[in-house]
C-alpha cells in the first residue's frame, strides 16, 4: 500500500485542501492520504473555528482516509516546531512513502537549497542570525536576511507556505527519514487574503466571512459538506476574542518570575505582557498592546497561549531535542482508513492511539504532552460556552463509512 501525508489545519476544510488531497494522490499515485492535524488550537495561536472531530469529519467527507492528531505542543508551535512535529509523527508511522506541501512558488529545488543550509547551521551563521534579532528584526525577517549573505542569493523565499515548506523539509533532513517530499503551487489566495470572490478563498478569508455572516453568500469557497458541516454546527463556533477573559485572568495572577519560564518569552517581554494586561479590556486590545515591530502578532498570539497552558521553556526543550514524535493519537478514519491502520500498527515506531482511556505511557513527557491536549479540549469547551469536560475520554474516532 503506498500512502501520501498531509500535514493541516483545516480551519475550515476549503476548495483549496481538496485540490491539496487529490493532486497529492495524484502525483504519487498513492492508494491513501494520512493526515496530521491541529486540534482545538491552531499554529496561530488562537482556538479553532470547530473542535477537532468536527474538522475531522469535514476532512473525511473532502477525501482524507486517516486523520491523527498533532500534539498540541506542536500545533502550537513555531514554523520549526509544527514542522518538526508533524514530520516526525509521519516518520514514526513508518509507512509513509511521500509527505506533500502546498506552497506559493510550486518549486522545491529552492526550497531544498534552503533547508540543507539550515538543517547544518554553522556557528557563523547562528551569530549572524543572532545580530540581525539585535537589530531589531522579527525572527522571519532576521533568518531571510541572514540567508541572503551565506547563500550568496537575494532569491530566499519569503512566502509563508515556502517558509513552512522549508521547515518540513529542514526536519526530513535532520531526522534522516526515507520519505520523499514534493510540494505543489498553492493556487488558492495568499495566506492572509481576506478576498472571497474566487473559488480558491484562503482559510482566514472564510473565517472572516463566516464571522460577519457572509459564508451563505460565499459557498462557492468550500466544498458543500463542509457548508453543511458548519451550517449543523453553527453554535459550536469558536471566535479568538473569546479568549479575552481567561488570558486577562490569568496574566493578571501569574507573577513575573513564572512568567520568565514560559516557552518563547525572553528579553523582558514578560514585563510588556504584563503591562498590558492590566491595561487591556479585550483579546485584541491585549495582542495589540503587546505586539512590535520585533515581535509579531502571531508570536505573541502563541506565546499568550503558552502562558494559559503553562508550557514552559524546558519542557518544549525537552521535547524539541527527543528522538522522535511520541504517538499518533487517531481522530477518525475511513473504511480505507481503517485498512491504513491494520497496515501501519505491524512496523510503527509510535503507538497509534485510539482510545486514550487504554493507553499508559511510562514517560514523563509523554504524559504531560497526552494531559496537555486534553487539557487544550477542556478550555475549548470553555471557550464554546458549553462547559462539558473530559471530552477526549468520552468521544471515539470518526468512522465515516
Amino acid at each position: 500500500m503506498k500512502l501520501v501525508g498531509l500535514v493541516t489545519e483545516y480551519n475550515p476544510f476549503h476548495n483549496g485542501h481538496q485540490y491539496h488531497l487529490q493532486q497529492a494522490k495524484k502525483t504519487t499515485g498513492a492508494d491513501a492520504t494520512v493526515v496530521v492535524m491541529s486540534g482545538n488550537f491552531v499554529q496561530r495561536g488562537t482556538p479553532a473555528l470547530l473542535d477537532k472531530w468536527t474538522r475531522t469529519e469535514m476532512a473525511l467527507k473532502g477525501g482524507a482516509d486517516l486523520v491523527i492528531e498533532l500534539p498540541f505542543v506542536y500545533a502550537t508551535g513555531s514554523a520549526e516546531i509544527f514542522a518538526q512535529g508533524a514530520v516526525r509523527t509521519l516518520h514514526g508511522l513508518s509507512k509513509i512513502d511521500h509527505i506533500v506541501f502546498g506552497s506559493e512558488s510550486g518549486s522545491i529545488a529552492p526550497l531544498k537549497t534552503v533547508a540543507k543550509f539550515l538543517s547544518q547551521e554553522t556557528a557563523e551563521f547562528q551569530d549572524q542570525l543572532k545580530n540581525e534579532l539585535s537589530a531589531g528584526f522579527a525572527f522571519p525577517v532576521a533568518r531571510e536576511r541572514a540567508l541572503k549573505q551565506f547563500l550568496n542569493s537575494d532569491d530566499v523565499p519569503t512566502l509563508p507556505n515556502d517558509i513552512l515548506g522549508i521547515e518540513y523539509l529542514k526536519a526530513g533532513y535532520r531526522l534522516q527519514t526515507n520519505i520523499e517530499f514534493e510540494t505543489i503551487q498553492r493556487l488558492s489566495s495568499d495566506y492572509h487574503d481576506l478576498d472571497t470572490d474566487q473559488a480558491l478563498s484562503s482559510a482566514t478569508a472564510i473565517r472572516a466571512a463566516y464571522f460577519e455572516g457572509r459564508l451563505k453568500d460565499n459557498q462557492h469557497t468550500i466544498p458543500q459538506s463542509t457548508y453543511q458541516t458548519i451550517c449543523n454546527h453553527n453554535n459550536d463556533t469558536v471566535h479568538p476574542e473569546t479568549l479575552g477573559q481567561l488570558l486577562l485572568y490569568k496574566l493578571r495572577t501569574t507573577p513575573i518570575n513564572q512568567l520568565q519560564r514560559i516557552h518563547d518569552v525572553s528579553e523582558g517581554l514578560e514585563f510588556r505582557i504584563k503591562d498590558a494586561a492590566l491595561k487591556a479590556t479585550s483579546y485584541e486590545d491585549l495582542v495589540e498592546r503587546i505586539k512590535t515591530k520585533r515581535y509579531v502578532r502571531t508570536r505573541i498570539q502563541r506565546v499568550l497561549i503558552n502562558i494559559l497552558f503553562n508550557i514552559e521553556q524546558n519542557f518544549i526543550k525537552e521535547i524539541t531535542q527527543s528522538e522522535g514524535a511520541a504517538y499518533a493519537r487517531i481522530l477518525g478514519f475511513t473504511d480505507k482508513g481503517r485498512q491504513v491502520m491494520n497496515y501501519i500498527r505491524k512496523d510503527a515506531q509510535i503507538p497509534l492511539i485510539t482510545n486514550i482511556n487504554k493507553y499508559e505511557s511510562e514517560s514523563a513527557m509523554v504524559k504531560q504532552m497526552l494531559e496537555i491536549d486534553q487539557m487544550a479540549t477542556d478550555v475549548y469547551t470553555v471557550l464554546r460556552g458549553d462547559n462539558t469536560g473530559a471530552q477526549d475520554k468520552l468521544k471515539q474516532p470518526i468512522y465515516l463509512k
